[in-house]
């Protein structure tokens, strides 16, 4: 097995959940992160589960709510658009991944598994802002 194959079949046992705008994989990945709809989680075997996300219609702290809910659920990689620096503070400190997509989730799943999507280095939305970027992706 070559160091390649080791690290794709590391990725490809990890809980993953992506932000998605419905409720199946070839649905849209929805660009935020606190405030998308539904969360698609891909566990190491391949089974998927799409779960609501109860943080989106918060009046405030859906970020964090969003990132409590994938600790809650044991995800070790989030896929989504845009996050908010309490969300991505608070995912960082539970050592979960991020990394920026977009498209279909089907496809930022396959991309993510083939290492081809950047790794977030920091928030990508200000907070209670959601599609507002100032931050940057940037780490492969």
């Amino acid at each position: 097995m070559t160091k390649d194959d080791a690290d794709r079949t590391k990725q490809e046992s990890k809980m993953i959940a992506i932000s998605c705008a419905g409720q199946d994989i070839d649905s849209l990945v929805d660009p935020r992160f606190g405030r998308c709809s539904f969360f698609v989680l891909v566990s190491e075997n391949d089974e998927i589960t799409v779960i609501e996300n109860s943080a989106a219609n918060l009046a405030s702290g859906a970020g964090i709510r969003a990132a409590q809910l994938m600790i809650d659920n044991k995800v070790e990689v989030v896929l989504t658009g845009n996050i908010g620096p309490n969300a991505y503070d608070l995912l960082k400190s539970a050592g979960v991944e991020i990394y920026s997509c977009s498209g279909r989730v089907r496809d930022a799943l396959e991309q993510y598994k083939k290492g081809q999507l950047i790794r977030a280095t920091g928030a990508s939305a200000q907070g209670s802002g959601g599609m507002r970027r100032f931050g940057q992706f940037g780490e492969r």
